[in-house]
């Protein structure tokens, strides 16, 4: 994500990524690993990264 959100205390880019509804666009950078490998998780219902540019 080129930008960064919050809702109050909240990273929404975190909190989207670890939901499985974005991923880290490695190009800008790798601060939300953690929360990828989190969506990666079988119960978290994470879609395979792959085509996806910037990785």
């Amino acid at each position: 994500m080129i930008a960064v959100y919050f809702k109050g205390e909240t990273n929404l880019n975190a909190w989207m990524v670890a939901q499985g509804w974005a991923v880290t666009y490695w190009k800008y950078g790798n601060d939300y690993i953690s929360q990828e490998e989190e969506a990666a998780l079988p119960a978290a219902g994470y879609v395979e990264r792959t085509g996806i540019a910037g990785r």
